[in-house]
């Protein structure tokens, strides 16, 4: 369906309307509001499909997002840190846990690893 025909032909219905009346053609006027009154009622017509055709899209787009799961990243644990997964580094398991917050851990020996943050020991 394309709406923008319809207005363009009532565009061009006016212009000779003007002309029309310019020329005093009684008929010729009569003739052209007819015609521009039938594409006028098509044109609102076709707004009013599209209107509902809009608003059952909303609505359907509005359910689809309500009913997708929100899934959340759960870390591995490596080391004694947490690993996500697209993230490199290992996180301290207690500041995620506690606070939400992926603090990278660093190392302090072959063995040991330490949070900045909580400055929590993690083997």
């Amino acid at each position: 369906m394309d709406i923008f025909d319809p207005i363009n032909h009532s565009q061009a219905l006016l212009a000779e309307l003007s002309q029309a009346i310019n020329s005093n053609n009684e008929s010729e006027v009569k003739t052209v509001l007819g015609a521009l009154a039938s594409h006028l009622e098509q044109i609102k017509t076709n707004t009013s499909t599209l209107q509902q055709q809009i608003t059952l899209l909303s609505k359907n787009q509005s359910m689809t997002l309500k009913q997708a799961p929100i899934i959340i990243a759960k870390p591995e644990l490596k080391s004694g840190c947490y690993i996500f997964s697209g993230e490199k580094g290992f996180f301290c398991p207690r500041c995620y846990d506690n606070h939400g917050n992926k603090v990278a851990t660093t190392r302090l020996n072959s063995k040991q690893r330490i949070c900045p943050a909580c400055r929590s020991s993690l083997k």
